[in-house]
């Protein structure tokens, strides 16, 4: 189920670049407010400055509406400083109609990836000479990091999102923060391993009883499997527990017709 706000936006960015067509930015706004994705990403637009919203508009625009030669100089020049923007607007270049722009976006592409790759393997030998905790710290920062600009795909990605798992797992051997738990929640989410969500969610729910995220967690599972009679559980236990702060679960339980 999808809700989708249609949002009709002219930009002036201080970079030079015009107006964008309405209907281009139309369709990547409500990209951004996809429902589901505001489930896996509900601070999203708290974590990205507008300002870089703006520039991935401009990105995509650019890519596809400009001359070979001018799309050629963005996709080398044009650098945010969020990674996950320039990682976007690469892969739409890689899919361009001139194959000069997809040879020019590959390469970029390919030296990001290989950047990427060079300094993982850094913190990697790093921590495995001196295992110490700050060096594990850095090691897994960046596995974090790595997973949510967008540059890996596929099976690739899947084993980077099982080792990244392994990495939370030790470090809960450690300290045991319930953050590590949510990161280990949405990483088996992603990976649609629900049954491995729901036990360690019920789990966690035991030491947290009163912890909304927790309870967004077991939803978005319950939500994603299609389990209604699950849903229902959580909808009695939040107004058992009176928790009643959450737009995430208000907008899953509306969505489901459970909240009368």
């Amino acid at each position: 189920m999808k809700i989708k706000y249609l949002i009709g936006l002219i930009f002036v960015l201080g970079s030079g670049l015009q107006f964008f067509r309405i209907n281009k930015s139309n369709e990547i706004v409500e990209e951004v407010f996809d429902f589901e994705k505001y489930l896996d990403e509900k601070n999203f637009l708290k974590e990205v400055e507008l300002r870089e919203e703006l520039k991935l508009i401009s990105a995509m625009d650019t890519v596809n509406t400009k001359g070979v030669d001018e799309k050629k100089e963005f996709i080398t020049k044009f650098k945010p400083q969020d990674i996950k923007i320039r990682v976007k607007m690469l892969r739409k270049g890689l899919v361009d109609k001139n194959i000069e722009v997809v040879h020019y976006s590959a390469v970029e592409f390919n030296q990001l990836s290989e950047k990427f790759e060079k300094q993982l393997r850094k913190y990697k030998k790093l921590y495995n000479k001196s295992r110490i905790r700050k060096d594990f710290q850095s090691l897994i920062g960046f596995y974090g990091k790595y997973l949510e600009v967008g540059i890996l795909e596929g099976e690739i990605l899947k084993v980077y999102r099982e080792d990244y798992i392994k990495l939370l797992k030790e470090r809960i051997l450690m300290d045991d923060e319930l953050e590590d738990h949510i990161k280990i929640l949405g990483m088996y989410i992603t990976l649609k391993n629900y049954s491995e969500v729901e036990k360690r969610g019920k789990k966690l729910l035991k030491k947290h009883i009163n912890n909304s995220r927790i309870y967004e967690i077991m939803a978005k599972v319950y939500y994603e499997s299609d389990n209604l009679e699950g849903l229902k559980k959580i909808y009695s236990e939040c107004l058992k527990r009176d928790i009643d702060n959450s737009e995430v679960l208000e907008n899953i339980f509306k969505i489901c017709g459970i909240e009368g």
